[in-house]
């Protein structure tokens, strides 16, 4: 029994330690990445257009070698410059039906790691709240 104990106490006493050693540096990428859903193909094809020449393409793509928290902290930068800089009056001039949405998402991807960091999203209603007829 006594090992036992002495045991659990040299474990309680280094797990605090791996917490530290976890998080090591590795290689991620932040990217964007579009998703829509238009009712008429020539909007989508002027959308496509658009986020390719100014968000999807490979130059927009950021590599970076640090720690998990560090290259969350990263994209999300990442994701508010873009976020800024988006034309939102000519996104939302291509919306033009009540089910019409697009999504402009930011990926944090890594080893066995590809998850959305931040997003947001132009729809219908945004269009009639920011542009009432």
């Amino acid at each position: 029994m006594r090992k036992l104990l002495l045991f659990m106490c040299a474990l309680c006493a280094i797990l605090p330690l791996t917490s530290c050693i976890k998080d090591k540096e590795a290689a991620y990428s932040f990217e964007f990445e579009v998703q829509a859903k238009l009712k008429d193909d020539a909007d989508w094809d002027a959308l496509k257009a658009y986020f390719d020449e100014n968000y999807t393409n490979e130059s927009m793509v950021h590599t970076m070698f640090s720690t998990y928290a560090d290259a969350c902290r990263k994209s999300l930068d990442l994701f508010d410059q873009g976020r800024n800089r988006v034309d939102g009056k000519f996104i939302l001039d291509h919306i033009n039906d009540e089910e019409d949405v697009v999504i402009l998402l930011g990926v944090l991807s890594g080893k066995d790691l590809r998850e959305p960091v931040n997003s947001t999203y132009w729809d219908y209603n945004l269009k009639k709240t920011l542009y009432p007829d």
